[in-house]
């Protein structure tokens, strides 16, 4: 749970451009964010502190076009 900053490792084997996407759990885009990660261990912090209390689905895709999907909950 977060009640404002979520911090989210991303383990990448090349530098790129993500395209961090979170949903509401009826499918509605709630937030939409542009980053960059570097070969190695990234630490990415996203600021949902503007955002209701409730479950959210934050999804992106890697450099190699695989999706990752994980849920998280804002406190």
């Amino acid at each position: 749970p977060t009640k404002g900053i979520l911090n989210i490792d991303v383990q990448s084997t090349s530098a790129y451009d993500i395209n961090m996407i979170t949903f509401d759990v009826l499918g509605k885009k709630v937030l939409e964010k542009s980053m960059n990660v570097v070969k190695g261990l990234n630490t990415l912090s996203i600021d949902y502190s503007t955002i209701a209390k409730g479950t959210y689905i934050l999804q992106y895709s890697d450099g190699e076009g695989k999706l990752h999907t994980t849920k998280f909950v804002k406190d």
